[in-house]
């Protein structure tokens, strides 16, 4: 909120009970991109709760997913899901939403052939 002058004015909670690192005992990744549309939508990229889980919520929030609230925090609806751990959520100059989208950890070299230094990297997960 803005109070006169253009000074910031009380904190306002719009979006209650946002899944950040709960379940505690998943391996979860972090809420971390919150954008305002032009009209004054609030998108929210909620990270799933593991690596490679199936999606699952958390009282009711999807994870891995994008989500659009009302501007008085409402849920508006669900606009993408397996986003698995976005980054980066940003508006295109044509109004599209994007997001960056980091995927499993992990994975293996899937290739028979040289990767970078490792000769024989198939079936090695190579650090990045």
């Amino acid at each position: 909120m803005v109070a006169d002058h253009g000074r910031p004015g009380a904190r306002t909670v719009l979006v209650h009970d946002l899944p950040d690192t709960q379940p505690a005992e998943d391996i979860v990744h972090r809420l971390k991109n919150v954008v305002v549309g032009k009209s004054h939508t609030i998108y929210v990229d909620i990270g799933s709760s593991s690596n490679a889980n199936p999606p699952s919520s958390w009282h009711g929030t999807p994870r891995a997913a994008v989500i659009a609230y009302r501007p008085n925090g409402t849920r508006r609806r669900v606009l993408a899901t397996g986003v698995r751990n976005g980054d980066g959520l940003a508006f295109a100059p044509d109004g599209t939403l994007w997001a960056a989208v980091n995927e499993r950890d992990d994975i293996t070299y899937p290739f028979r052939r040289p990767y970078g230094s490792t000769p024989a990297a198939f079936g090695k997960v190579i650090p990045g």
